[in-house]
């Protein structure tokens, strides 16, 4: 059981560390080019963007002037007048830089349509720091039982002492204690 929970721990880390090659890749695109992508399911419009160094994933519905709820279309876009219709100023400045999320704002396009919507913001360098952390555990975990001194060796050498417990018999150092 031990071995495949090790197992586990060692693919969520390489999972991971890939994770977090692909959201540094997205933090410099996301300063040059601004993308996002969207998906209507029951009315309901879920997207997700980056932009400025940044994530935004945001729940909208729009309505027409009469009130009734208007589909939107799944789509894809780098840059485009489709993607302008997305509003983040409701954000909250935050001075630390950490996850900020607006409260259900609404906003008028050019036909009158509502859009109501809800927005999560967060800067790639925390998602980054988060997606680094269980690489660098496992990370540690390995170097520590590598380099970590065994029970009846040398310290100087790693020489097994079990036969000559008085003196390293491969560097000459004593034991303190006559235990190493």
């Amino acid at each position: 059981m031990r071995r495949l929970f090790r197992w586990a721990v060692n693919f969520a880390a390489m999972v991971s560390a890939l994770l977090f090659v692909a959201t540094c890749v997205l933090w410099v695109q996301s300063n040059s080019v601004k993308s996002y992508v969207s998906h209507e399911f029951r009315g309901i419009n879920y997207g997700i963007s980056a932009r400025d160094g940044k994530v935004f994933i945001w729940k909208g519905v729009v309505y027409d002037p009469q009130g009734r709820q208007v589909s939107q279309p799944t789509r894809w876009s780098a840059t485009g007048p489709e993607f302008e219709y997305v509003k983040f100023t409701p954000v909250a400045p935050n001075p630390f830089g950490g996850i900020r999320s607006a409260p259900q704002h609404y906003d008028f396009d050019s036909t009158g349509n509502l859009y109501l919507i809800s927005v999560v913001a967060a800067p790639f360098w925390m998602i980054a720091i988060g997606l680094l952390l269980l690489p660098a555990l496992v990370a540690f975990r390995f170097a520590y039982r590598r380099w970590k001194p065994k029970n009846g060796c040398c310290t100087t050498c790693g020489y097994d002492l079990r036969a000559t417990p008085d003196r390293c018999p491969e560097c000459g150092t004593i034991p303190v204690n006559g235990k190493q």
